[in-house]
Order: structure tokens, then C-alpha cells, then sequence
């Protein structure tokens, strides 16, 4: 009985390998298949097998992560501010992260949106009006479609093999057998629910596209823009930064006690040996 269970388990480890074998072979075939392709939105067909073996195509749906940067500067901030918010009710996103810094007259209002990919393009000409100019407008598409085809092969593979496994206790019967096989289920387990994260992580960056917004502009008691404002902001940091180590030596002066107290203990000390051996 015992030899059995382990050409089982020998049977499964061989499926395993073969298995694992095919899904890279497929999801190379299909990385050769999308350069053939120009339309960079639409869903691509990818052979997973040569045509001349006579294997039936498979369509996969491209999975593109699309990401965006602007800035520009604002004369109405209250304007730009329900601009973007009533942009983002309207394409049904949300805020993922929001701040403010004044830069000495300068206040420059950060912005992180969530937007559906879908409704990416449209958000983008939304908030894009009304705006003269962007200091900053980047727009990158990352095509991750090879890498989500190949984890979800490889998280097949595995359930696959932990079925198998789980048939294979059920027919074991010497605990040393049933304690490795339970190893065995235990690793893949903790393999599968790792490529499930990630498959969930890659879909909500693909479902969802990242738009990172900046906007500044310039406070009513300041007179000052450009260089000039800079520079002063610069001033401005350098002084707050000369504080704060001040403020941190003020706050370790035991530690210059106990120095102080060690060197000139350790001079007297010298000193008096140096005399000693003049006698």
C-alpha cells in the first residue's frame, strides 16, 4: 500500500512538471503573438500553440495598467478644485490620497485619483479644460498582459496539483505518508493564495487606472513668483531645518556631560603619569 501511495505521488510530481512546461510554452507563443498587433487598446488574439500543430487560438483580453502626471498652474483654485471633484463623481472614481503644502506663499495641492480604465481618456479631457497650460502632463501604459497570463497558468497548475494531492490522502493510510503529503498541500496552498493576491493586486491596477494631479498657485498676500519665491522658500526650510538641530543637540546635552567629564579625566590622568615618571 505504501508503495502505491508514493507511485501517486510520483504520478502527480511528473503532471506537475509537464503541466508546468505547457503554460510557459503557451504564454511564450503568445508574447510572439502581440507584436503583431498595432491596436494597443483592443483585445489580441494569442495562439497558444503553432498553427501548423493544428491547436485551436486562444483570445486573451490585452491588460493594460494606465498612469498619468499633471501639473499646472491655477488662478482659481476654488474653480479647479470642484473641476476635478465634480470629474471624478461624473466617471464614477474616487480620491486615493490628497495634500497641501505652503511653500511660502506658494501652495501646491497634490492629488492622487482612482479613475475605471474605461473612463481614463474621458477624465483626462475633463479636467483638462479650462487649463492653458500643463507644466507637466505624462501619460504611460504599462502592457502587463503576458505576466497576468502567465501567473494565472501557473495558479491553475497548482490547484490542479493540490486536487491531486488531496485524492492522494484520501487513499493513505501510514501517518509518515499522510504528514508529507499534507507538507506538500501545505506549500501549495501557500502558493496559490500568493498568486491570488497578486491576480487581485495586478486586476485592480488594471481595472483602475492611477491619476496623479498637481496644481499650485500663488496666495493673496504673496507678491512674489518664480525664482524669487523659491529662493525664499528655500530660506524659509533652511532656517526650520537649523532649528530642529539645535533643538535636537539641546536634547542629548548629557551625553556632552559625560564626554566632557571622560576627557578631562582621561587628560588629568595622562598628565599624571607624565609627571610621575619625570621623578
Amino acid at each position: 500500500m505504501k508503495k502505491n501511495i508514493w507511485v501517486l505521488v510520483l504520478l502527480c510530481l511528473l503532471f506537475i512538471g509537464c503541466s508546468k512546461s505547457a503554460d510557459y510554452n503557451s504564454g511564450g507563443n503568445m508574447a510572439k503573438s502581440e507584436a503583431g498587433f498595432d491596436n494597443y487598446e483592443e483585445a489580441e488574439e494569442v495562439r497558444s500553440l503553432d498553427d501548423d500543430m493544428g491547436e485551436p487560438a486562444v483570445y486573451v483580453e490585452k491588460k493594460l495598467i494606465k498612469n498619468a502626471f499633471l501639473t499646472f498652474k491655477t488662478d482659481d483654485v476654488k474653480a479647479s478644485a470642484e473641476n476635478i471633484n465634480l470629474a471624478i463623481k461624473k466617471h464614477k472614481g474616487y480620491v486615493a490620497n490628497e495634500s497641501s503644502e505652503d511653500r511660502g506663499g506658494r501652495v501646491d495641492v497634490s492629488i492622487t485619483v482612482r479613475i475605471p480604465a474605461k473612463s481614463f481618456d474621458a477624465f483626462i479631457a475633463s479636467i483638462s479644460e479650462g487649463i492653458k497650460r500643463f507644466d507637466r502632463k505624462e501619460i504611460s501604459t504599462d502592457d502587463v498582459t503576458t505576466h497576468f497570463v502567465d501567473m494565472d497558468a501557473r495558479l491553475r497548475v497548482k490547484k490542479e496539483a493540490e486536487e491531486r494531492y488531496l485524492q492522494i490522502l484520501k487513499q493513505a493510510r501510514d501517518v509518515k505518508d499522510i504528514l508529507e503529503i499534507e507538507n506538500q498541500i501545505q506549500m501549495l496552498r501557500s502558493d496559490i493564495e500568493s498568486l491570488e493576491g497578486q491576480l487581485r493586486y495586478l486586476s485592480n491596477q488594471v481595472g483602475y487606472s492611477t491619476i496623479n494631479i498637481r496644481y499650485y498657485y500663488y496666495g493673496e498676500s504673496s507678491t512674489n513668483t518664480g525664482f524669487l519665491n523659491d529662493v525664499l522658500y528655500a530660506l524659509k526650510k533652511g532656517a526650520r531645518g537649523f532649528y530642529n538641530l539645535l533643538i535636537g543637540l539641546i536634547t542629548i546635552w548629557p551625553v556632552f556631560i559625560i564626554a566632557g567629564v571622560v576627557f578631562f579625566g582621561l587628560r588629568a590622568f595622562l598628565k599624571g603619569r607624565k609627571i610621575n615618571r619625570k621623578k
